[in-house]
């Protein structure tokens, strides 16, 4: 009988017996014969009566009005108010997917409402509400990592140190959350400046791409009259960590009230640190960047961070440390001859970077320099998703899994099999269309440590 292509819109998962015990296949697109037509159909009516008895996750039900497993930050920071006045200030961020949006009208809407109670021992001594609503174009952008940002300024009396309980609620659901903060004096009077605006060099992508020389970074702030400036140095910084690794850099800039900033930002009472942060000072790999605020030097510095941290990754290796040139001539096992890779292993440190674009020349249909970059790039971007996907007891660009990912790219279809009821041993089986290859993995353990077991024709 004829056979019927079905696009399954649950990913449904087909079940079979083999020898390593029951394994489930994640499928795209299952052949079915027309006679099991019928049966999907009225199976997919069932499970949309379920849904409508049950509800589903955006509807508003028990599990929903927790929030937890819903992503939601808060920090402390500190603004000035229309007075000059510095005063404390709960921030809320959480991205779209995390909020509940709907129809209102022709727009899509939603959006959170914070309510913050400040206590001490002796009760409550003060508190602020904030909500703030997002629209968007589409529904599929309800469910993307743009965020949404709510500042409630905190109204103290008398002014000291306090617990802070913040709720979040979803607006026009049941979905909420809960947070506690310290609100200690130190941490907010310390550093009587506020962020206005963070901009930086790196497109949308927040991709270092190779051959980028420098990493700029633009932090407008805004002080407090002449008289409440501080008495120590001021600076504008950046913190550079490697979330992977030991490496952490910060560069600092000074701000001086005195300076001829304000022109340059727009505003008389606002000020501009410039940073520029050399990119051969940087690793290769992903980076998470902090702005910040420090009040004097040395160890008693009063240090403000703008959070979230900023994500970014620099594409550029690191010509001059010969252990990670190695391990970048590793990479290439499978992607270029051996022969090339030999010759290398053997470049001084002042040529590789001329050497290694020569490499990626002629790896494709643009033969050019710009090809050779654009062949480079996709194979670092590769190693950098290893290192996000994998690393675990080791970095995941050096796994077993982080290897094969690094030469094939992500593969066409994943099929995971447990071993029988006792039994913590998992398999993991790539298959990738273009190359025929079928590659099998084990983790013995259960532990997330898979290693490589073969690989065959498919």
């Amino acid at each position: 009988m004829d056979g019927l292509s079905v696009i399954n819109p649950w990913r449904l998962l087909s079940e079979h017996r083999s020898h390593r015990g029951r394994r489930i296949r994640a499928l795209n697109a299952l052949e079915l014969p027309r006679r099991w037509l019928t049966v999907c159909v009225l199976g997919a009516g069932c499970l949309a009566v379920w849904i409508q008895l049950n509800g589903c996750a955006g509807s508003r039900s028990a599990a929903d009005s927790a929030g937890s497993h819903h992503r939601l930050d808060t920090y402390l920071t500190s603004s000035l108010d229309s007075m000059g006045t510095l005063v404390p200030v709960v921030r809320v961020i959480a991205p779209h997917r995390s909020l509940l949006f709907m129809k209102s009208g022709d727009a899509i809407r939603g959006g959170l409402q914070i309510s913050v109670t400040a206590w001490t021992g002796d009760g409550q001594i003060g508190g602020g509400v904030a909500r703030e609503w997002i629209e968007v174009h589409d529904w599929s952008d309800g469910e993307s990592d743009s965020l949404l940002t709510v500042d409630v300024p905190i109204l103290l009396d008398p002014v000291q140190d306090a617990e802070l309980s913040v709720r979040a609620v979803s607006l026009g659901s049941a979905r909420s959350w809960s947070r506690q903060l310290e609100c200690r004096l130190v941490d907010w009077q310390g550093v009587p400046l506020e962020f206005v605006d963070f901009t930086w060099s790196l497109p949308a992508d927040r991709i270092l791409s190779v051959a980028t020389d420098t990493l700029r970074v633009s932090l407008t702030v805004r002080g407090p009259a002449p008289d409440l400036w501080p008495s120590e140095p001021v600076f504008t910084a950046c913190r550079l960590v490697d979330p992977l690794g030991d490496f952490s850099l910060t560069a600092r800039v000074p701000l001086d009230p005195g300076a001829d900033s304000g022109p340059e930002a727009g505003r008389e009472d606002l000020l501009v640190g410039e940073l520029v942060v050399p990119v051969e000072s940087l690793p290769f790999g992903g980076l998470d960047l902090t702005p910040l605020l420090e009040v004097g030097s040395g160890p008693k510095a009063r240090v403000r961070p703008w959070l979230p941290v900023r994500a970014l990754i620099n594409l550029n290796p690191d010509f001059v440390d010969d252990r990670h040139w190695e391990d970048q001539i590793n990479w290439l096992d499978g992607k270029v001859e051996l022969a090339v890779r030999r010759e290398l292993a053997a470049v001084p440190a002042p040529e590789r970077a001329a050497a290694w674009l020569r490499a990626w020349q002629g790896r494709s249909s643009d033969s050019s320099a710009a090809g050779a970059v654009e062949n480079a790039e996709h194979h670092l971007r590769l190693v950098v998703a290893a290192d996000e996907k994998f690393s675990g007891y080791d970095r995941g660009s050096f796994t077993d899994r982080g290897l094969i990912y690094i030469r094939y790219g992500p593969p066409d279809l994943i099929d995971l099999a447990a071993e029988e009821a006792g039994r913590d041993s998992r398999w993991e089986t790539w298959y990738y269309r273009a190359a025929g290859l079928e590659v099998t993995f084990l983790d013995s353990h259960g532990l997330g440590e898979f290693r490589l077991m073969g690989t065959r024709p498919w």
